[in-house]
């Protein structure tokens, strides 16, 4: 019974509003030729017209706006609505224009004709969006969801007072998104609005963070770590990374050996150590010190990098009382302090040979001049200098002539090594033939010196008489005057004298003149008519010959 009554109140609804609708369309068809409405009620019967002709409400989103057809509508001509559509819905516009999102990915036909997809006049709740939310392709915008995000709920971010309480979105159009605007930041912004440098799509609490990529890489028991046990507050930047700022109290030697914590102890396991004072120091424990505690040098009172100097340690068992200098190693060894193991011969640069075997140390090595470093020097002078016959006229090199074998004695000397080496007939002299003197000072090289009564030339010559005589004797002389100077012997010239020519009653008897003229003015008929160039008439082999 109740069906009826309803199926009939439906049918006489449907019939009440088609007689509405064609009275309407007749009285709209009346109006314009009607004399009864004056020109200024258009505005008025304009707004009759669109009441008579709307076909329904339209949606809750375009109400405010129903009154003004001309927004979506332009009169006659339904084929210009799209461009009204987008001048309202600008963001849409700049999707197409940009090929970006869901509108931008639509072919232009689609783009076409916006009422193809979104009708209005449908009533208040009517849905002219369409979207099928169960099979939306999100990829079509600039938020990709993946990880969890592809298993949320539209609702969770669009048309959602979000979490955050940032921002409240009251349609599926989302300009901006942050994570923050979603997920509460425990980290209160101190670590950035980035997110995704820890978090990840995967899920919130799942950190992608990786430590290796920072200064600190977390390697042992830091790897199970909570990030709070070191990130104290949410403080994460300018975090110290010194062992000593997490490790303070479990520092059993109180700083003594300063804050390097990593050098004896390792990520594993914090009271496993692997420090090697062989490998990790420039200070190698041999012998007696193996067995020596680390406090024993190590103490509260001296810094962590000790002095390695023996004296620094053994000043107490220093019986020389520093007269042997601070290189105690030098004769004694780690393994027993009282045992000396030091070798002149292979430890200094000092070879003992001869009668220096013999000597006490101290004969050398008197106070204040001891240890390897100290010494003062190693020239025979400065043990021998009172011993010096030649009061140091020779030099220092006293080992040219002297052995260790005996002071006097077994004396050589090499003269090749001098500046005057000694040959030909130099080497069958004795010292004193040119060392006038016992200290055996050094001579004069120059020939003129020992010579200078042999030199039949009385210095006419000059003073280079290498460059006739030679050592092998001094008669025998080996001068060439066509090579050695620029005027050759020839003819009748070769078997004149040298004092002919290098006279002494020339200016410069050593380079005479070599004109003609210089020596047969005498001979010259012609007194000097020709000029000084003779040997363009005579030659050398006679005088009077004219060629």
């Amino acid at each position: 019974m109740n069906n009826s009554r309803d199926e009939l109140k439906s049918w006489l609804t449907v019939l009440i509003t088609k007689l509405l609708r064609r009275i309407a369309v007749v009285v709209l068809l009346w109006l314009p030729f009607s004399s009864g409405f004056a020109e200024e009620s258009k505005d008025e019967e304009l707004s009759l017209k669109q009441m008579l002709l709307i076909p329904g409400d339209l949606t809750q989103a375009h109400a405010n706006i129903e009154s003004q057809c001309q927004k979506c509508h332009e009169h006659f001509d339904q084929s210009n609505q799209t461009p009204l559509c987008l001048d309202c819905h600008k963001s849409v516009q700049q999707d197409i224009n940009e090929k970006k999102n869901f509108h931008g990915s639509m072919t232009n036909h689609e783009t076409d004709n916006c009422n193809s997809c979104h009708s209005d006049h449908l009533g208040r709740d009517a849905d002219i969006v369409g979207l099928d939310k169960d099979n939306y392709n999100h990829d079509h915008t600039a938020f990709h969801l993946k990880g969890r995000h592809s298993n949320l709920d539209c609702s969770s971010c669009h048309n959602a007072e979000h979490r955050s309480g940032k921002k409240k979105f009251t349609d599926f159009k989302i300009e901006k998104f942050e994570c923050v605007d979603c997920h509460k930041d425990v980290h209160k912004g101190k670590l950035g609005d980035d997110c995704t440098q820890c978090h990840s799509e995967k899920g919130w609490l799942q950190s992608d963070f990786e430590h290796d990529k920072t200064d600190f890489p977390l390697l042992g028991q830091h790897k199970n770590l909570a990030c709070s046990s070191c990130h104290l507050n949410q403080q994460y930047k300018d975090t110290q990374t010194e062992c000593i700022s997490c490790h303070l109290s479990k520092d059993k030697h109180f700083g003594v050996m300063g804050k390097k914590c990593q050098n004896c102890h390792e990520e594993q396991k914090w009271s496993k150590t692997k420090f090697n004072h062989h490998k990790d120091t420039e200070f190698d424990l041999l012998g007696h010190h193996k067995k020596i505690a680390c406090e024993s040098c190590h103490r509260k009172d001296l810094p962590l990098k000790l002095p390695q100097q023996c004296i620094d340690c053994h000043k107490d068992d220093d019986v020389h009382r520093g007269a042997n200098g601070n290189e105690c190693k030098q004769c004694h060894g780690s393994i027993s302090w009282g045992e000396t193991e030091f070798d002149h011969n292979q430890d200094t640069q000092f070879d003992l040979v001869g009668v220096h075997k013999k000597i006490s140390c101290e004969s050398c090595h008197s106070s204040g001049l001891m240890g390897k470093t100290n010494v003062k020097g190693r020239d025979c002078v400065d043990c021998h200098k009172a011993n010096d016959p030649h009061q140091g006229n020779l030099g220092k090199e006293c080992e040219n002539c002297h052995r260790q074998q005996s002071w006097k004695k077994d004396t050589v000397y090499d003269h090749d090594f001098s500046q005057f080496p000694l040959t030909g007939a130099h080497s069958n002299l004795l010292c004193e033939n040119c060392h006038f003197d016992a200290d055996f000072k050094r001579v004069e090289k120059d020939c003129e010196n020992c010579h200078k009564g042999n030199d039949v030339h009385k210095g006419s010559l000059g003073k280079s008489c290498a460059n006739c005589h030679n050592t092998v004797a001094w008669i025998t002389w080996k001068f060439d005057h066509n090579t050695q100077t620029k005027f050759l012997l020839e003819g009748a010239h070769q078997r004149l004298s040298c004092e002919l020519c290098h006279s002494e009653e020339i200016a410069d008897p050593l380079h005479p003149e070599q004109r003609c003229n210089s020596c047969h003015q005498q001979d010259d008929i012609h007194h000097g008519d020709f000029g000084p160039e003779c040997q363009q008439c005579h030659g050398t082999e006679v005088f009077d010959d004219v060629r």
